[in-house]
This record gives C-alpha cells, structure tokens and sequence, in this order.
C-alpha cells in the first residue's frame, strides 16, 4: 500500500511534467507530442483523523519523448506533491507541481492531479523558449518498482507563442 501511493504520486508528478510542453518545434503554432517521464522518488506519510494517510512524495527524472528533436525530450524534472490515502488505503484524488530544465536552463513548470491511475496536468509558466507555452494533457501511471522507481506516459497538445 504504501509503495503503491508513493509511486502513485511520483509518476503522476513525473506524467504531468512530461505532458506539459511537447512542441515537435519551437516556435510553431499547435503541437502534439507522446512520451515518458522516467524518476526516481522518495515519499513520508502523515497519520490523520479517522485513520487516513496523507502521502507526500518527491520526485525527480527525465522527460523522454517519441521525438528526439522535441524541445521536452531529456528535460530534467523535480515533481512535489501529495495524496490522502482512505482508512483502507485506498488513495484519494492526489496534485502537485513540477519544474523542469532543458540542457539550454530553461525552466518550465506545470501542476498535475492524479485520479488514482493518471490524470490531467496543466502548463503554468516557462522561461526562454518556454515562454508563453499553454496547453496540457493527460498521464498515466505505469510501471512502478518497489525502491521508488517508475515510468509513467503521457501526451500533451499545447502551442507555443
């Protein structure tokens, strides 16, 4: 249970971070992109009233995507976020944020939920070549592997100003 939640929260923070911004060339109009976000995470749970969990979890990873030339592919990613586990341990509707770099240091940010399998993520802001970027899409959760490992997938839709 309690490796099943930190990965959980990992991957959707990992998923979400991927999604957000996957132009397939910057400076173009309406992107559409698919990929990975490969992480490592850590996570500490806090006992709560009527025997529920909250569930923090930091993560940190790669955004891998299906086109090498996309300005999100090999972005270096840290993800926060937290989930309140049910008296049974079942998760709840967890959200958090993430920020990613791309080899040139410029830094993108986004949030996520995660509805127990994956979710929606929405862009909040970037700089550089990041900059004025909207869009989002949807992740889902993948393999997890029980030291904290995982890979969730993603795609995203957004376009670039």
């Amino acid at each position: 249970m309690k490796l099943r939640t930190q990965s959980l929260i990992v991957l959707a923070e990992a998923a979400l971070l991927v999604t957000v911004l996957v132009p397939d060339a910057v400076g173009q109009g309406e992107a559409s992109v698919k990929g990975k976000f490969t992480f490592t995470s850590s996570s500490e749970s806090v006992s709560l009233a009527g025997g529920r969990t909250l569930q923090r979890a930091v993560s940190s990873g790669f955004f891998l995507t299906d086109d090498p030339n996309s300005p999100l592919d090999q972005n270096a990613a840290t993800c926060i976020g937290a989930t309140v586990m049910s008296a049974s341990g079942e998760p709840g509707v967890g959200s958090g944020h993430c920020e990613a770099v791309d080899k040139d240091g410029d830094v993108w940010t986004l949030w996520w939920r995660n509805d127990a399998n994956g979710g929606p993520w929405g862009m909040m802001n970037g700089t550089g070549k990041f900059e004025g970027m909207e869009g989002g899409g949807t992740w889902a959760i993948g393999p997890q592997w029980p030291d904290g490992r995982g890979i969730n997938t993603w795609e995203a839709t957004f376009t670039m100003r």
